[in-house]
């Protein structure tokens, strides 16, 4: 685990993140064990006995959403974060991710009435590319399967979730927890396992209760996906786009609670099978509307471009810096083996030591979950001269590798890939500084901390602030004259993979 030490100054706040667990306990509990924020207490081999925590008084978390889907885990993880966030509800925040917003789709597509209607009139869902669009009826003929309940959520997990493994998984885990053989697991037992996760007291009602679309801790916003110039301060159903993160985070928030109260009034579809109970909210979690346009959600949104880094426009950095926003960490959208940090020049300054210092802008994605994956030439490490450091580099958007999968060593599409990702603050200092260690898909480690930020731009940093920016690296989130973007600098124990070109 990192270890950060301030003894200068008091903390205010050390901010430790984790998104996109998917389901995968093990990952999840790596990234716990290398944070400097977050204990845990129980036996790897008991899930059920075991427990989050904070091993300092100051410690807050952030999980980015994306809870479930992609392992054994679900439950498991889930209740772990909402175990945590009820033991401390105004210094953990669970937020919303695609992957957990899909799920109350569930109680009406997988009801009895639903069922009921003749299945060749079901269309696919409006989000997915016409071309790739597949039905219920198409599914269940490929497939050679009856039009039952538990065929309906093989179609949904399939084709509309991205969940291709994750009913088997399912099986697995009821089959684990149950003490039983996974053939004696039946399909209807997965399925009811996935409605039951939805009633009262159930692990996805749970989280989606305790969740929210996004939050803003000092000068850090956080949100699952992104926010670009057509995100901007706008909250569904609000006609004025809102010039106050603080408001649009607010709105969001009503939004998302109001989406939940309908689900929970009429969690089926009426009678002309045309809405149901939080349909704008579901809405929300997708990429484009209903007529087919960009979906305007921090959900889905990304700081990238067809997997290339695309850093915020300057009309996002200029809204967040006039709300006192320098930072804004995101998950949703895998990006390599470590997570993307993209830094930026401002008009900001701040007073530091009796002169005038330009503030940084960052944007940092942490999605890893891909990490075992790699396109060719598109991830590369190089030694910069002076320094001795070596660097995980990727490509720029003129020069991204070729679509060509490779699967590393170590198991899943992880790989060996975690992070711990720690934001410290000081008050005193006038200092918010992002810290991230953590291990490659082939087992390097690597550490960095970026410049830190001003919580208040208007007051003069501390004279100690200067230790902040001497431990800052001067090339990661860079973008270099030749079009890309340094993502990491690998600890000096870990051997150097240069020249091996392997990447994204």
């Amino acid at each position: 685990a990192v270890t950060m030490q301030r003894a200068s100054y008091a903390l205010k706040r050390a901010i430790a993140y984790i998104t996109d667990a998917e389901g995968n306990l093990d990952y999840f509990l790596q990234c716990v064990q290398e944070s400097a924020v977050l204990g845990l207490r129980g036996e790897h081999s008991q899930p059920e006995s075991l427990a989050l925590d904070f091993t300092r008084p100051d410690g807050y978390f952030v999980f980015g959403g994306d809870a479930v889907d992609k392992g054994e885990g679900d439950e498991v993880v889930v209740n772990l974060l909402c175990n945590l966030k009820d033991r401390h509800p105004d210094r953990v925040f669970l937020l919303i991710g695609n992957r957990d917003l899909n799920k109350l789709r569930l109680s009406a597509e997988l009801s009895e009435e639903d069922l009921q209607r003749p299945v060749e009139t079901l269309p696919g869902v409006f989000w997915v590319p016409p071309e790739e669009r597949v039905t219920p009826a198409g599914f269940l003929e490929k497939e050679q399967l009856e039009n039952t309940r538990e065929a309906r959520l093989k179609w949904m997990l399939h084709h509309t979730m991205g969940c291709q493994t994750t009913f088997e998984l399912r099986r697995q885990y009821l089959a684990k927890k149950q003490s039983r053989a996974p053939e004696l697991v039946t399909d209807a037992d997965v399925c009811d396992s996935f409605l039951e996760s939805l009633s009262p007291g159930g692990f996805m009602r749970r989280y989606l209760e305790r969740s929210c679309l996004g939050v803003v801790i000092g000068c850090t916003l956080f949100v699952h996906g992104g926010v670009r110039e057509v995100t901007l301060g706008v909250v569904p159903g609000v006609v004025d786009r809102l010039e106050s993160v603080h408001d649009w985070m607010d709105g969001l928030q009503e939004f998302a609670s109001q989406g939940l109260r309908e689900w929970e009034a009429m969690p089926t579809w009426d009678a002309g099978r045309t809405t149901r109970g939080g349909q704008a909210f579901m809405d929300y979690g997708v990429a484009q509307t209903r007529q087919g346009t960009k979906n305007p959600t921090v959900i889905y949104e990304t700081f990238q471009n067809d997997g290339v880094a695309a850093p915020p426009e300057r009309g996002v950095q200029e809204y967040m810096e006039r709300n006192g926003i320098h930072r804004i960490v995101t998950g949703h959208a895998p990006h390599g083996d470590c997570p993307l940090p993209l830094v930026r020049g401002s008009e900001k300054e701040v007073e530091r030591e009796g002169e005038r210092a330009r503030v940084q802008f960052h944007a940092v994605s942490c999605d890893t979950s891909y990490g075992n994956f790699v396109k060719r030439p598109a991830l590369r490490v190089e030694r910069k001269e002076g320094d001795g450091g070596c660097y995980v580099i990727c490509a720029g958007e003129d020069e991204a590798g070729e679509d060509e999968s490779k699967a590393l060593r170590g198991s899943g599409p992880r790989g060996h890939s975690r992070a711990a990702v720690t934001i410290m603050e000081s008050e005193e200092a006038n200092c918010s500084q992002l810290h991230v260690s953590g291990t490659l898909a082939l087992g390097e480690k690597f550490a960095y901390a970026l410049a830190p930020l001003p919580l208040r731009v208007e007051a003069e940093a501390h004279t100690e602030a200067v230790e902040w920016m001497e431990s800052a690296d001067p090339f990661v989130g860079r973008e270099t004259a030749c079009g890309w973007w340094v993502k990491a600098k690998l600890s000096a124990e870990s051997t150097s993979r240069e020249g091996e070109g392997e990447g994204e």
